[in-house]
């Protein structure tokens, strides 16, 4: 869940208690963070786990980042496909470092299959169903399958068919006037909503005893707009005044109250609950179909964003004008095959765990292919050095074969304790 605020989840789960029931036998890591700032300095640590984090990866120096990024998205696929699964990969994130992923970066592994979803699952137009949008695309794609190969690309435009890059949404972004109104959408956003509600649809349920591993990245809690509240869907025009105003109580919990009194805030709280939500139903699915007991499930964000939500976060972090710790909270929750319960977990934690989790009492011994480094754990480590940069996110400046220079923090065990983050100077 790129960018998923890791301290929201008790405030939103409290607001909707149902979720508790949905996220049945998830273990809550409340005291987590990411090793980068942004996606490009965090999801190889993610996805490949600590031979990944921004300090091992600069100090392989005569290798590109692209090329470092690329390999730690393929080495649980790997991992997995070796010991006989079938492997699903959707949305892997920056892939070739593009914004549209290059799946081609799987070529070279059997049992892997990759997916992007980018406005596969958008309405067409709002107010036209999402069956009528399925038809749409599929008398487009025979169009694109009958065409000569020279043209596919023109054609079929990232899935688009050369519709607009909103899908004809009235506007290409919301407008928000405050914390509570707002008129129009936002496409990114829209596109990832309807592609978590889509998960069931996306899912094959068989009697046989396959193996299957499945990582999907989506940027529901990252590309944000304001909703409907208390459904927390989207809609053309928002004005949650009332509601807001009745309900301000939901951002104090056991005693810590957040900042929630701008849009931006709010927008960041509301696609959260959203996408909570939306994985909720697949939970459901998942549940009805029988094998959600039978699943281990780990739900994860490459880093967090300066919000000011928290006063006890500001001050972590000193980037010039940019003085908060939660640029670097993400969220890390497990759910074990057969576990019951929700948990709350405070071990000091960080998203390069993920790796550990998926593979812990399942593959023997369990070793990255391209480092032949064992896949290890770090949680409850006396401290962890993170890297922040906020200005050099952008994979077409920063590609070369270290990073460049950003601010060095170590974080002693505690994210809430503002004396834990200590400054170890910029390269």
């Amino acid at each position: 869940m790129d960018r998923a605020i890791g301290p929201y989840l008790p405030y939103i789960f409290s607001e909707n208690p149902e979720l508790y029931e949905a996220f049945d036998g998830f273990t809550y890591y409340s005291n987590t963070v990411s090793l980068g700032s942004n996606t490009n300095f965090s999801a190889p640590s993610l996805y490949g786990g600590y031979d990944y984090t921004p300090d091992e990866l600069n100090r392989r120096d005569e290798e590109l980042m692209v090329d470092k990024h690329d390999e730690a998205l393929k080495v649980l696929p790997a991992i997995f496909s070796e010991a006989g699964y079938d492997c699903t990969v959707v949305n892997p994130s920056l892939a070739g470092y593009s914004f549209y992923s290059d799946l081609s970066i799987f070529d070279d592994l059997e049992n892997v299959d990759a997916y992007n979803t980018l406005y596969k699952y958008s309405p067409i137009n709002f107010g036209e169903s999402y069956d009528y949008t399925i038809k749409h695309n599929l008398y487009c794609y025979s169009l694109f399958r009958c065409a000569p190969v020279a043209l596919h690309g023109m054609l079929y435009d990232f899935g688009l068919y050369n519709e607009t890059s909103e899908r004809d949404f009235p506007a290409p972004e919301q407008t928000v006037y405050d914390r509570s109104t707002a008129s129009g959408w936002d496409a990114g956003f829209v596109s990832e909503y309807y592609a978590l509600g889509a998960l069931d649809t996306m899912t094959t349920v068989d009697d046989g005893d396959s193996c299957n591993y499945l990582v999907y990245a989506s940027k529901c809690a990252h590309e944000v707009m304001l909703l409907e509240e208390p459904d927390y869907a989207p809609t053309a025009e928002v004005d949650n005044t009332f509601f807001d105003i009745e309900n301000d109580y939901r951002f104090t919990f056991e005693g810590r109250t957040m900042d929630m009194s701008n849009g931006f805030q709010m927008a960041h709280y509301q696609s959260n609950t959203a996408a909570y939500i939306q994985l909720a139903k697949w939970f459901d699915y998942l549940r009805d179909e029988g094998v959600y007991d039978n699943t281990r499930i780990i739900v994860v964000s490459d880093h967090g964003y300066w919000l000011d939500n928290f006063e006890e976060l500001l001050g972590g972090i000193s980037i010039e004008n940019i003085e908060d710790g939660e640029l670097m909270t993400s969220l890390l929750m497990v759910k074990d095959f057969g576990s019951t319960g929700f948990t709350v977990d405070d071990t000091f934690a960080t998203s390069a765990e993920t790796p550990y989790f998926a593979t812990k009492d399942l593959i023997e011994n369990p070793t990255n292919p391209y480092t032949c480094n064992p896949i290890r754990s770090e949680l409850g480590a006396e401290s962890q050095l993170v890297f922040a940069d906020v200005y050099h996110w952008d994979t077409e400046m920063n590609n070369g074969t270290t990073f460049l220079p950003g601010y060095w923090y170590t974080i002693y065990g505690d994210i809430w304790n503002p004396d834990a983050w200590v400054y170890e100077g910029t390269w």
